[in-house]
């Protein structure tokens, strides 16, 4: 029996697939960590000066939020861009791309599943490789 996979939308039970599953907690875990990460770096001085309204004290070491977020928006644009790119591949190459990298599997294993030897999906790999750097402009 396969797992089954839920998330929470407004309080309604939604079953989902496994890389709807995995790719909703890996988003709200770096949201998590970007949230750590500014609140650790932030030096909050309002209660140590009377008047702070009026005053405009910057330190270099502190972390702008707008840019953590434009950086997050970055991110989330390469992501985009990835993945319509990926989308574009050949079925054969979707299918070693998703071996390769989301299995974890060796190029000889691939190599076997697929039927070819593992000199042609090094290759292949690397003719992939080319062309998504070659798509998204690296």
């Amino acid at each position: 029996m396969a797992k089954k996979y839920f998330l929470y939308a407004n309080n309604v039970k939604i079953e989902v697939t496994k890389e709807v599953y995995n790719a909703y907690y890996q988003t709200k875990d770096r949201n998590n960590y970007l949230d750590d990460k500014f609140n650790k770096n932030v030096i909050y001085l309002d209660n140590h000066f009377e008047g702070y309204e009026n005053n405009t004290i910057e330190y270099h070491y502190v972390i702008n939020r707008e840019k953590v977020l434009a950086e997050e928006e970055h991110e989330n644009e390469l992501i985009k861009l990835l993945h319509n790119v990926l989308s574009r591949l050949e079925e054969d190459e979707k299918m070693i791309v998703y071996l390769y990298f989301y299995e974890n599997k060796s190029q000889s294993q691939i190599g076997e599943e697929m039927d070819v030897t593992q000199q042609n999906i090094s290759k292949r790999l690397n003719f992939i490789k080319k062309k998504l750097k070659k798509s998204m402009n690296f």
